[in-house]
C-alpha cells in the first residue's frame, strides 16, 4: 500500500475517534479524487459516508470489488459495508464470491463467519445463525459486536442465561464497553 494512503487511512480512522466527522468526510472526498482506483480508498469513504450518503457508500463499495474483483479482503470488506448499508443480496454475493478465496489464514475469516451469521439472522435462519455466531464468538471473544449479538439472538429466543452467559465472557474481554455493561445489567435483572 502506498504510505500517501496508508497516511490517509490513519488519519481518517483517527477522525473519527476523535468524532471529527465533517473533516474525515472533506479527507475521504479528496482522497477518492487523487486515488480513484485504490480499493482501500474506497472503502474507507464507504465507511465515512455510511450514514450520510448510505447509497454512496454502496457505490463506492461496488467500485472498489470492481477494481480488485478476487481479492478476499476487498470483497469481504465490501461485503461488510453493504451489510452496513442494508444491502443485503449484495452483501451475500460478495461473501457468497469470496468463499471459495478464503484459506484457514485469512485473516478476516472469523470476522466473514460472523457476517454470515448475520446474514442467517437477517434471513430469519435462527439455528445457521446461532451456528456460525457461536463459531464467531468463541474462535474470536475480544471483538467487537461478537459477543452482543450472539446475546441479542439468545435474548430473541428467551435464553436470557445463555445470553448473560455469553455478555460475561464478552465482558472478560472488554471490561469498559458500556454497552455490554448496559446488556450484562439488563439480563440480569430478568434472570
Amino acid at each position: 500500500m502506498d504510505n500517501e494512503v496508508k497516511e490517509i487511512l490513519d488519519r481518517s480512522i483517527a477522525l473519527n475517534r476523535e468524532g471529527r466527522l465533517r473533516e474525515r468526510e472533506e479527507l475521504m472526498r479528496g482522497a477518492i479524487r487523487k486515488y480513484p482506483f485504490s480499493p482501500d480508498i474506497l472503502l474507507q469513504a464507504g465507511a465515512t459516508f455510511l450514514l450520510s450518503a448510505p447509497e454512496g457508500t454502496a457505490a463506492l463499495a461496488h467500485r472498489a470489488v470492481g477494481i480488485s474483483p478476487d481479492d478476499p479482503a476487498v470483497l469481504f470488506r465490501a461485503a461488510h459495508l453493504l451489510f452496513a448499508a442494508q444491502e443485503f443480496d449484495a452483501s451475500r454475493e460478495y461473501l457468497a464470491r469470496l468463499e471459495p478465496l478464503m484459506t484457514p489464514e485469512f485473516p478476516l475469516l472469523i470476522d466473514a463467519i460472523h457476517l454470515a451469521g448475520r446474514h442467517a439472522l437477517q434471513r430469519g435462519d435462527v439455528a445457521e445463525a446461532e451456528k456460525a455466531l457461536t463459531t464467531a464468538f468463541e474462535r474470536d471473544p475480544e471483538t467487537l459486536g461478537h459477543g452482543e449479538i450472539l446475546a441479542n439472538l439468545y435474548e430473541d429466543q428467551g435464553r436470557t442465561k445463555d445470553a448473560l452467559e455469553v455478555v460475561r465472557r464478552a465482558r472478560a474481554y472488554r471490561p469498559d464497553d458500556a454497552r455490554l455493561a448496559e446488556m450484562e445489567r439488563a439480563l440480569a435483572g430478568d434472570s
